[in-house]
């Protein structure tokens, strides 16, 4: 893992994979959310139900490069049987804050 570039640790049945927000991770979360906008996007932000987790899990992993990870899940009949929900919604607001660290050291790659 790789703290300055924002990348969060996240465990799928007992594998650590990468979490990581990336313009591309964001492109597709906005599109996977029908968001046109970074104030919609964080309107639905506020309201996440376990297939937005997901979808945002499954972008974040991609920018992280899991990618066999985000398929393998994306492809599983009952993804949450590999994940904890509550687990993932942490995590995935975890990517985000190290995406927009207030200290300058993280960046949006």
């Amino acid at each position: 893992m790789n703290a300055v570039r924002g990348e969060v640790p996240f465990r799928i049945a007992g594998r650590t994979h990468c979490l990581c927000l990336t313009l591309g991770a964001l492109a597709q979360i906005m599109s996977a959310l029908d968001c046109v906008s970074i104030t919609q996007l964080l309107k639905v932000m506020g309201e996440l139900d376990e297939p937005r987790i997901l979808a945002l899990l499954l972008s974040l992993l991609r920018g992280g490069g899991c990618h066999a990870a985000a398929s393998a899940l994306s492809e599983s009949p009952e993804p949450w049987d590999a994940i904890n929900s509550v687990d993932a919604a942490h995590a995935v607001a975890h990517a985000f804050e190290a995406a927009f660290a207030a200290d300058g050291a993280n960046a949006l790659v």
